[in-house]
């Protein structure tokens, strides 16, 4: 995919452009938090773990959405009778 940014300058790839960008929103938000106010360690272990995710590749594509099989039920309840016991007053 070739991607035209800067009056005429080619990008080979879209990568080229996103990723400094990327790096750049993602230092700013850190500086920010930084000085906005003092971090939790619970806090600071989430953020590790998000910088930790963002940092693996993005895969684009259609989610699965199947939904596992489960076993026959044993019975099958009979909703059009009360419960043993039960007299439906």
């Amino acid at each position: 995919m070739s991607l035209e940014v800067d009056a005429g300058r080619r990008v080979g790839d879209l990568k080229e452009v996103a990723e400094p960008a990327v790096r750049h929103l993602r230092n700013a938000a850190r500086l920010f938090d930084e000085a906005s106010r003092p971090s939790t360690s619970e806090e600071k272990s989430l953020r590790d773990e998000l910088e930790a995710a963002m940092a693996t590749p993005t895969k684009l594509g259609t989610p699965e959405r199947t939904i596992p099989a489960v076993g026959a039920s044993k019975c099958v309840s009979d909703f059009t009778r009360c419960p043993e016991g039960d007299s439906g007053l």
